[in-house]
Protein backbone atom coordinates (compact mmCIF):
# COMPACT_ATOMS: atom_id res chain seq x y z
CA UNK A 1 0.00 0.00 0.00
CA UNK A 2 1.27 3.65 -0.97
CA UNK A 3 1.11 6.35 1.65
CA UNK A 4 -1.78 8.80 0.11
CA UNK A 5 -1.28 12.47 1.90
CA UNK A 6 -4.10 14.41 2.43
CA UNK A 7 -4.37 18.16 0.69
CA UNK A 8 -5.00 19.65 4.31
CA UNK A 9 -1.22 18.36 4.91
CA UNK A 10 0.24 20.21 2.02
CA UNK A 11 1.47 23.38 2.99
CA UNK A 12 1.19 25.07 -0.73
CA UNK A 13 2.21 24.65 -4.72
CA UNK A 14 5.47 23.68 -3.92
CA UNK A 15 4.02 20.60 -1.97
CA UNK A 16 1.42 19.54 -4.45
CA UNK A 17 3.81 20.11 -7.51
CA UNK A 18 6.12 17.75 -5.23
CA UNK A 19 3.51 15.51 -5.09
CA UNK A 20 2.83 15.11 -9.11
CA UNK A 21 6.07 14.88 -9.79
CA UNK A 22 6.73 11.75 -7.76
CA UNK A 23 3.03 9.81 -8.85
CA UNK A 24 3.57 10.83 -12.76
CA UNK A 25 7.74 9.20 -12.28
CA UNK A 26 9.10 12.72 -13.75
CA UNK A 27 11.25 13.14 -10.55
CA UNK A 28 12.81 9.77 -10.70
CA UNK A 29 13.58 10.22 -14.39
CA UNK A 30 15.15 13.59 -13.88
CA UNK A 31 17.11 12.16 -10.67
CA UNK A 32 18.55 9.07 -12.74
CA UNK A 33 19.38 11.71 -15.96
CA UNK A 34 20.97 14.31 -13.66
CA UNK A 35 22.86 12.13 -11.51
CA UNK A 36 21.72 14.12 -8.84
CA UNK A 37 18.75 16.01 -7.65
CA UNK A 38 17.26 19.11 -9.55
CA UNK A 39 16.99 21.66 -6.47
CA UNK A 40 13.00 20.20 -5.66
CA UNK A 41 13.59 20.85 -2.33
CA UNK A 42 14.54 24.38 -2.71
CA UNK A 43 11.48 25.03 -5.11
CA UNK A 44 9.16 23.42 -3.16
CA UNK A 45 10.16 25.79 -0.20
CA UNK A 46 10.16 28.95 -2.55
CA UNK A 47 6.64 27.40 -4.40
CA UNK A 48 5.20 27.29 -0.70
CA UNK A 49 5.89 30.83 0.23
CA UNK A 50 4.94 32.37 -2.92
CA UNK A 51 1.63 30.19 -2.92
CA UNK A 52 0.36 29.04 0.34
CA UNK A 53 -2.61 27.09 0.79
CA UNK A 54 -3.98 29.15 3.60
CA UNK A 55 -2.82 32.24 4.99
CA UNK A 56 -1.00 35.34 3.21
CA UNK A 57 2.28 34.38 0.99
CA UNK A 58 5.55 35.21 2.96
CA UNK A 59 7.93 37.91 1.79
CA UNK A 60 5.46 38.98 -0.70
CA UNK A 61 4.95 42.94 -0.37
CA UNK A 62 1.26 44.22 -0.07
CA UNK A 63 -0.01 46.69 -2.53
CA UNK A 64 -1.73 48.62 0.23
CA UNK A 65 -0.11 51.83 -0.35
CA UNK A 66 -2.29 53.71 2.96
CA UNK A 67 0.46 52.37 5.44
CA UNK A 68 2.76 54.55 3.44
CA UNK A 69 0.81 57.49 3.98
Amino acid sequence: MTYQPKLTNMRGAGDLVEQVTKRTGIKLLVDKVTGNGCGCGKRRDILNKLIPFRGEPDDVQSDDHSAQQ
